[in-house]
Order: C-alpha cells, then sequence, then structure tokens
C-alpha cells in the first residue's frame, strides 16, 4: 500500500509539473534574441526583414514577450519624406502615432533612416498634409546612436536657416548631432554638407559620405579651429564620389584607424598657413581609388623639417586600387594590397613601380 500511495503521488506530481507554466526569465530571452539576431545579420547580411518577421511571430507568443520583441522591432525606424511640405505617407503617420502613444517605444529607438523622395505617390491614400505635430517625435528621439540620411533621385543642400521647416531632414540633422548622442552617421547625395559641425559632435566614431560635397566654409575657420585643437572622436572614415574634403580637418582626426577614398578630391587649402602634425597614430587601414590632392599636403602638416621629404605615419595595410600618382610617401607600411588596371600595366608600369 504504500508503495501504491507512493506512485500515485509521483503520477500526481508530473501531471501537476505538466500543467505547470515555464517562465524564462527576462535576461535568458534577451540573450535568445541577441544570439538570434546576430546568426540572422551573419547568415542573411542586408535583409533585416527576415529577423524582424521572425520578432513579430515571438511577439505573439505571449504578453510577457511583447515589450522584449518591441525592443527589437524599434531598434531602427525609416522615414520617407517628399520634397512638396504638403505629402507624407500613411506609414509615417502611423508610425508617429505609435511612437507618441508610447513612450517607451520611443526609447526603444537606435537608429533613423531618412529618405528624400523626390517623386509623389499617385495613389490618393497617401496623400495627407504634414503636420508639424507629426514628424516632431521623430526629431526628439533621445536614445538615437545611428543617422542615415539618404537623397533619393537627386541631390539637395543642407540649408541651415532655409528649408529646415520645409523638409524636415535639415532639423534631424541639426537635432541629433546637437544631441551629442550620435555614433555612426551616413549622408548621401547632400551638398554643404556641415563637416565641422558634424565631427564636433563627441561619441561620432563612423562617418560614412556618399555623393556629396563639403562646405566651403571650412578653410576659413581652420585657424581658429587649430588654436583650439579639438579632438575629434572619429574612428572610421568612409567616402565614396565626395568633394571638397579637406585634408587640413582630416589632420585634426587624430584617432582615425580606418580610411576608405574612393574617388574624392581633397579641397585646396595651399594658402592656409598652419604649423601642426599630420600624424594618424592609430591608422590600421588606408584603401584609396582615386584620391586627387594628397600630395598638397604641407609639408609643416607633416612634422618635417623644412627641406625633408613629407611623410604620414605608419600604416599597418595600404590598399590602392588604381591610381596612385598623388600619394605622399609612408615612414612604413606593414602589408601593401596593390590592384592595377589593364591599362596600367600597358603604359606608365615601371614608372608607378618606381614609385612605390
Amino acid at each position: 500500500m504504500p508503495k501504491s500511495k507512493s506512485l500515485r503521488a509521483y503520477l500526481k506530481s508530473l501531471r501537476t509539473m505538466n500543467r505547470a507554466k515555464i517562465v524564462l526569465p527576462n535576461e535568458l530571452l534577451y540573450r535568445i534574441f541577441d544570439d538570434l539576431a546576430a546568426a540572422y545579420r551573419y547568415r542573411h547580411p542586408g535583409q533585416p526583414e527576415l529577423f524582424l518577421a521572425n520578432m513579430r511571430t515571438c511577439s505573439l507568443v505571449a504578453k510577457s514577450w511583447v515589450p522584449l520583441c518591441r525592443t527589437y522591432l524599434f531598434e531602427k525606424i525609416q522615414v520617407d519624406l517628399y520634397t512638396s511640405p504638403t505629402l507624407d505617407s500613411v506609414k509615417n503617420r502611423r508610425l508617429a502615432t505609435i511612437l507618441n502613444d508610447h513612450a517607451n517605444l520611443a526609447d526603444c529607438v537606435r537608429g533613423i533612416t531618412f529618405e528624400i523622395n523626390h517623386q509623389i505617390q499617385p495613389s490618393d491614400a497617401v496623400r495627407e498634409e504634414l503636420a508639424k505635430d507629426h514628424l516632431s517625435i521623430f526629431f526628439q528621439l533621445s536614445n538615437v546612436r545611428t543617422l542615415d540620411i539618404r537623397s533619393k533621385g537627386k541631390r539637395v543642400s543642407y540649408e541651415p536657416d532655409g528649408n529646415a521647416e520645409k523638409l524636415g531632414w535639415h532639423s534631424c540633422l541639426d537635432r541629433h548631432v546637437g544631441a551629442e548622442n550620435l555614433t555612426s552617421l551616413l549622408l548621401s547625395d547632400i551638398d554643404n554638407v556641415p563637416i565641422l559641425a558634424i565631427l564636433s559632435s563627441p561619441y561620432l566614431t563612423r562617418l560614412t559620405i556618399s555623393k556629396c560635397r563639403l562646405s566651403d566654409t571650412v578653410t576659413l575657420s581652420l585657424p581658429s579651429l587649430y588654436a583650439k585643437r579639438p579632438d575629434y572622436a572619429l574612428e572610421h572614415l568612409d567616402a565614396h564620389h565626395v568633394k571638397n574634403l579637406s585634408l587640413l580637418v582630416l589632420g585634426l582626426c587624430s584617432h582615425l584607424r580606418t580610411m576608405k577614398l574612393f574617388i574624392v578630391y581633397f579641397a585646396l587649402e595651399s594658402n592656409v598657413d598652419i604649423q601642426a602634425p599630420f600624424i594618424f597614430p592609430d591608422l590600421a587601414l588606408l584603401a584609396i581609388t582615386v584620391a586627387d590632392g594628397w600630395h598638397n599636403i604641407p609639408s609643416q602638416m607633416l612634422g618635417t623639417n623644412p627641406g625633408d621629404e613629407p611623410k604620414l605615419s605608419d600604416i599597418a595595410l595600404l590598399k590602392i586600387n588604381g591610381s596612385f600618382e598623388d600619394l605622399p610617401p609612408f615612414c612604413a607600411v606593414q602589408s601593401l594590397d596593390f590592384t592595377v588596371y589593364q591599362d596600367d600595366i600597358e603604359s606608365r608600369l615601371e614608372d608607378k613601380w618606381v614609385q612605390i
């Protein structure tokens, strides 16, 4: 009999365990979701929608999972802006309403992508009057770390005192650069880029600029700028089809670790007399595909004595793709990745090898 009672008690305990809810701690769930996000980034790069679809499914598992999943679902948002101030999309309005109604979701946003569209949508369903209180929420997100501003169709120009109220992205750039929270910024197809204000953001370590022309006011500010010697935090610069990039401003980015220059035209600053070293002690990678104006670096910027051949500091890896006729000499290069096109081989290859 005792054995029979103990067996019944054991079976009852099993049934109780089967009916019991297994509650995983939030810390463990976050770890699982983080690993899932990392796996999707590795297996499906450039396809974040696949991971987000899974997170939407996870949010339906239990009410306790909803706030956890929202952390990932609202981590990065996209806002589409039309060039006409009277047009906006239903998606933008819905997103703004959600963020306004749920303050905790606004705190989840870590990245914003602004796309400036130059084509008017034909459907009346997406034509709505653009209200300032509608877009204001996107400028008030305090935890944004990454900001992308892209112009689709044609170039636009940054005008801090002009079209800021009209287009919205000007205000967004000023707001988030001034908030001093940005760590990464991408700008595409924009003229008159306020590079000094951007570099002054104290935690900005990564800057990507594509098809941009930088502001012409940089040269006028350089003497006073070098007198203050600002300690720019920039570590990674990726420039594609960029005009008017100042070599003297680069000289202030002493923390640079990687520089990728694809068709870059440096500003002509021959009349600026500044005594300061042009040294990158942490530079590990310099990748160049056509950089016009490297040879214009003044010798005083390189910290060399008058009459000495100017040289850049040591570099771990130098990648050259195509033309490198304007490159100044280096003190030392540990590794060279050199790509030559067929035309170069048939024309002046011997002279180029001598230069190397």
